[in-house]
């Protein structure tokens, strides 16, 4: 799966990019730019976390794990 598609969901999950960013001790704008670029290795497993597993860090960056 794409990366943003992942991303995406678990923004949806939290209602915004704010939302989102705030549980994961990031800005919106942090969270905006990881749509265009990869969300970082080591927060790929926080929203793993943070989603329950419904994001999985895989779907995030397949190139990592």
């Amino acid at each position: 799966m794409n990366g943003n598609k992942a991303l995406q969901r678990a923004i949806s999950m939290y209602g915004s990019q704010a939302a989102l960013g705030r549980e994961l001790g990031v800005s919106r704008q942090v969270i905006n730019s990881w749509l265009s670029r990869r969300v970082p290795a080591n927060y790929a497993k926080k929203i793993e976390k943070l989603s329950y597993g419904w994001v999985k860090a895989k779907e995030l960056r397949e190139d990592v794990f």
